[in-house]
Parts: C-alpha cells; sequence; structure tokens
C-alpha cells in the first residue's frame, strides 16, 4: 500500500470517529469546526506528499460523503466554501515555498497540490494579484 493510501485511509478511518458524516447535518461546536479543518489540512499534506492536484470531490469520496453535502459542512459551520478555504491553504503554502526555496513553477505547483504550473499561476494570478515569479521577486528582494 502506497503512502498516499494509507494517509486516505487514516483520513477515512478519522473521519468515521469524528462522526463528520452519517447523519450530522451541520458541525455542533468548534470542536466540530477544528475537525473539518484538520480533516482538510490532512487531506492536503497526502496530496503534496504525493505531489497530486487536489480535488474537492476526491476528498468527498474519501470521507464517504458526497460533494454538495461536504461543501454544505463547511459553508454551514466555516463560513467559507470548502473550494475557496481549499485554494487559500495551497497558495499559502505555495508562497512559502515561493519564498524559502528556489524550485521551479512546476515542482511547487506539485507541492502545493495545484497539480500543474499553469493552474498555479491561473490560481495564484486571480487570487494575489500577481504571477508567483513576481511574487517571487518581490519578497526575494
Amino acid at each position: 500500500m502506497s503512502d498516499r493510501q494509507m494517509s486516505l485511509n487514516f483520513l477515512y478511518a478519522s473521519a468515521q470517529l469524528w462522526s463528520i458524516g452519517g447523519s450530522v447535518t451541520s458541525p455542533r461546536s468548534a470542536l466540530d469546526r477544528r475537525r473539518l479543518m484538520d480533516a482538510l489540512d490532512a487531506y492536503l499534506r497526502s496530496c503534496y506528499r504525493s505531489r497530486t492536484a487536489a480535488r474537492v470531490g476526491e476528498f468527498a469520496a474519501i470521507l464517504k460523503l458526497t460533494r454538495p453535502y461536504l461543501s454544505r459542512l463547511y459553508i454551514t459551520s466555516i463560513g467559507r466554501s470548502l473550494g475557496d478555504l481549499m485554494r487559500e491553504r495551497q497558495l499559502t503554502r505555495a508562497e512559502w515555498l515561493l519564498r524559502t526555496t528556489q524550485l521551479s513553477m512546476a515542482d511547487i505547483a506539485a507541492l502545493s497540490a495545484f497539480g500543474t504550473e499553469p493552474t498555479l499561476r491561473r490560481v495564484f494570478r486571480a487570487l494575489r494579484g500577481m504571477k508567483p515569479s513576481e511574487y517571487r521577486q518581490k519578497v526575494t528582494k
């Protein structure tokens, strides 16, 4: 079994213990909200390690939830869409890699779970207002 599969199996088992799925219609407490964020972080870490793109649909499937249901859980409990939270976390990692390494843009895209360099550039520019290479130049001067 690959490291990624082991991570994903752990994530699913943890979600079952946390009762994120099942009959829960909205997280009941700050602890439930924290668990939702922890689950997202665990999923993204598995994507970083395996250099695969993060996908909301895959995340929902791992948790044995439908995509709309999981998205609704994040909106009602965290107040932001799952896709927005995922992209923000990915961008934070990409920014850290841009500041602290000299890796290529393709490597940074893979290591921040964007999958491809064009996707990294498109999302970075849309949300940060500049290209990743411009960000790197700005913060390393």
